[in-house]
């Protein structure tokens, strides 16, 4: 004679379908924010590395004694450099530490970058960073002044014209 076969239940009992929930519920409340932040990283790194091309368009301006223009746009900073001095305007394009012609970019394509006077008023032009380590708006080095990088997502760069100091 034949015994009865005896089946067993498959599947998942409720206890272990909400703990199952749970675990993943808070998986999620951890990862998403970290997963969306990386828009914040980008504009992070983006001040970092326009506050690294203002540094170093000083640092080149004093080392080789010549003028050095940076030029803002909203994700790309571009440094040019007098080839003679005296020179009337910054005719050579200064190379970025990878050697491409844009020593600054952001990835971020909604990116804004604006460039401010203290006072508030907004300032489309480009800074020359003088031989003598100050940062002014013209290439003759007479403006000087007070200016504030905003930059989306990430804290201003202030810089000091007279002593060149952006941080």
């Amino acid at each position: 004679m034949t015994s009865p076969v005896q089946t067993q239940a498959r599947g998942f009992t409720m206890v272990e379908l909400i703990v199952t929930l749970v675990i993943v519920a808070a998986l999620a409340a951890t990862a998403v924010p970290v997963l969306t932040g990386g828009t914040g990283m980008r504009d992070q790194a983006w001040r970092d590395a326009a506050l690294s091309a203002m540094r170093h368009a000083r640092s080149i301006a004093t080392s080789h004694r010549r003028v050095v223009c940076a030029a803002f746009s909203a994700s790309t900073i571009t440094l040019t450099m007098a080839k003679r001095n005296p020179s009337t305007a910054c005719d050579a394009p200064l190379a970025s530490p990878d050697g491409k012609s844009v020593f600054a970019a952001t990835s971020n394509t909604s990116a804004t970058t604006v460039v401010t006077v203290v006072s508030g008023a907004a300032y489309g032009g480009a800074f020359y960073f003088q031989p003598d380590g100050r940062i002014t708006t013209n290439f003759a080095g007479t403006a000087t002044g007070q200016w504030r990088v905003v930059m989306t997502g990430a804290e201003d760069i202030a810089i000091d014209g007279v002593t060149g100091y952006a941080r």
